[in-house]
């Protein structure tokens, strides 16, 4: 961000895509300029569909901003500081740009691709709440993946099988980061080599 040449910036994945329309809305933004921080609706997929129920779904994400006015925070799954303050939900200089316009998640996004990615996001995020004091026991890794499985697909049980197969990825990558937190708090305990 500290190396941009304009003033507003974009956060965009590789496998994401504007719209033509939101590509045209965040140009007339720019030119504006009347807010720090807007949130774009991003569809998800699963299974070749977008995701319209419980886990995943598709939802608002900040990712267009004034570069002298936010900064962002965190390793996974980052925050927004706008003018120093973290804003809450309903915050005044947070914009939700009309919910028709949208960005792209990869519509071919697989079950194997997720895979690939969870241990991944699973390392970043035990590392985050590593540092932040975080310790963990074999009871909650224990329960970690039945009680995730059924929450997460208690509350998107009307997408079916997106239903299931997201409940399924949530709890192994929460299951791992209950699991590498535990590994850590061993090797602090000297019960494990560092």
């Amino acid at each position: 961000i500290t190396e941009a040449t304009h003033d507003w910036c974009l956060f965009l994945d590789s496998d994401e895509a504007l719209t033509p329309e939101l590509a045209t809305e965040l140009y007339r933004i720019a030119e504006k300029g009347d807010q720090p921080l807007y949130r774009l609706m991003r569809t998800e997929y699963l299974l070749g569909r977008e995701v319209r129920h419980g886990h995943g779904k598709s939802g608002y994400q900040e990712r267009f901003f004034h570069k002298a006015r936010v900064r962002f925070q965190g390793e996974v799954h980052e925050y927004p500081v706008i003018d120093g303050q973290k804003p809450a939900a309903d915050f005044p200089l947070v914009i939700n740009i009309d919910p028709g316009l949208r960005l792209l998640h990869n519509p071919a996004y697989t079950v194997e691709e997720m895979v690939k990615k969870v241990g991944r996001y699973a390392s970043l995020a035990a590392h985050e709440k590593i540092k932040t004091g975080r310790r963990g026991g074999s009871f909650k890794v224990l329960l970690m993946f039945p009680l995730t499985f059924i929450m997460v697909f208690c509350k998107g049980w009307r997408g079916g099988r997106q239903a299931f197969v997201a409940a399924i990825m949530e709890a192994i990558h929460r299951t791992l980061v209950k699991l590498l937190i535990y590994e850590q708090s061993l090797k602090k305990r000297g019960i494990i080599k560092q």
